[in-house]
């Protein structure tokens, strides 16, 4: 349970991450 819950906030902070990477590529 605990796992999962780990696993899925780092899954959500890199779906972040990878937008803020779109992002800052598309201002660039």
């Amino acid at each position: 349970m605990t796992e999962n819950k780990k696993k899925l906030k780092y899954t959500i902070q890199v779906e972040i991450h990878s937008k803020r990477n779109r992002i800052f590529q598309y201002n660039l």
